[in-house]
């Protein structure tokens, strides 16, 4: 947990600029343990950020079986706290089906759906990161279409 914690922490700062998360898991696991730090720094963030948040979680299914338990129930209690104090959204995103993690005896996460997301083609790439340029009026050099397109092959 202090692992995930401190991967919140450095892709905040470094993707929104926001130091929050790194100055308040420390205390949070200190506080609520490994069992309910993530909930706790999560509600926290939220209910200090001006905008709703929303969480994208990588290689979920990297996450050794307890502590994707752990992870999956506190994501759960903070569900009914959304968006005041709890991410409005989050995504789990794996290379197996969320619902095929082992959780012991019981669920810790009712999953009513699930999707499996195919990689984009550079075709579909280029036609999604259009979208982004017809809402935001932000365009995409050339040159940064091909890069992105080589170091993501399209991988959503």
């Amino acid at each position: 947990m202090r692992a995930i914690l401190d991967e919140l922490a450095d892709q905040a700062k470094a993707t929104l600029g926001d130091r929050f998360p790194e100055s308040a898991w420390p205390e949070a696991l200190q506080q609520a343990g490994p069992s309910g730090a993530l909930g706790k720094v999560l509600r926290l963030w939220s209910a200090s950020h001006p905008t709703p948040l929303v969480l994208l979680i990588d290689e979920t299914d990297a996450l050794a079986d307890g502590l994707l338990a752990s992870t999956l129930r506190q994501l759960r209690a903070g569900h009914p706290s959304r968006p005041e104090s709890f991410p409005l959204s989050v995504a789990l995103c794996g290379m197996r089906d969320v619902r095929d993690y082992p959780a012991g005896n019981s669920s810790p996460f009712n999953i009513a759906e699930s999707m499996r997301l195919g990689d984009f083609t550079r075709e579909e790439t280029v036609a999604l990161l259009g979208q982004h340029t017809a809402e935001t009026g932000r365009t995409f050099e050339p040159r940064a279409l091909a890069t992105l397109w080589e170091q993501t092959r399209g991988q959503p």
